[in-house]
């Protein structure tokens, strides 16, 4: 059977009959039970006031051992100390066979470390390289993201890819259809431009074609201008279209009137 004792560091013992202070140390063979409170360590007085605490250790490193003395291959021997140190400023649970920590945290209660080999560090929890299982996923904002999770945003890329590739390639065609069109726009306007009248002419009726060019798109245009009523009313009509069949085709009429 696994046998466990406690030994509380720094301990000043009162015998229990007299009350007194004994300085021998003292073998108790049966149960001790103490049905108030107890202070074990240098600083513990009469009359000390213990709150609602049960048990006090009051020293300027207190620590408690647990002693293994298991004699069962089937059982370990490690044998642990929980206490604080006031060099370091922390509470600490150790392996007090190799003096290492397994648990701190510093006084200020803004640094963790937990696993053998962690460092305290401000505002960190460290976890020395260790594995955290069983964590559920991440909920708020601030939470931390589980494999899981990430696993999963992960396997949605792809079809979210490919959506957004299916998108963008409707989206640049589109851009593409815009650019030549007002390119033919642009090469239409040009050559509507060129649409003149004969200032020289003599007759009652003229006919022009235009060329226009914009960003390498060309387009014709054919016009015509008509004299009527005595010169009293001027007709002007044009139609142009671009070469590269983008673009529509693009038609004016113009009357004036006037003596």
């Amino acid at each position: 059977m696994k046998k466990l004792s406690i030994t509380l560091s720094l301990s000043l013992s009162l015998s229990a009959m007299s009350g007194t202070l004994v300085l021998a140390d003292q073998v108790i063979n049966d149960d001790l039970i103490v049905t108030q409170s107890a202070c074990v360590g240098p600083n513990c007085f009469d009359g000390m006031d213990f709150g609602f605490s049960t048990l006090i250790l009051d020293g300027p490193n207190p620590s408690i051992l647990f002693e293994d003395s298991s004699l069962s291959a089937s059982f370990p021997t490690t044998d642990w100390r929980v206490g604080v140190d006031n060099a370091t400023n922390t509470f600490a649970i150790s392996n007090a066979d190799t003096g290492q920590s397994v648990f701190s945290v510093n006084a200020a209660g803004d640094a963790i470390a937990i696993g053998a080999g962690a460092t305290l560090t401000a505002g960190t929890v460290n976890v020395g390289g260790l594995r955290i299982s069983n964590v559920a996923d991440g909920v708020q904002a601030t939470d931390a993201v589980t494999l899981g999770q990430l696993n999963a945003a992960v396997s949605a890329l792809p079809t979210d890819f490919a959506a957004i590739q299916t998108a963008n390639a409707g989206n640049i065609a589109r851009l593409n259809e815009l650019s030549e069109e007002i390119n033919a726009v642009g090469a239409i306007g040009s050559a509507m431009s060129a649409l003149q009248l004969n200032p020289r002419g003599t007759g009652d009726h003229f006919f022009s074609i235009g060329l226009g060019n914009y960003e390498g798109t060309t387009a014709l245009a054919i016009g015509s201008f008509h004299f009527l009523a005595d010169d009293r009313v001027f007709v002007n009509t044009g139609v142009s279209a671009a070469t590269n069949g983008v673009g529509g085709t693009a038609a004016r009429l113009g009357v004036t009137f006037g003596q």
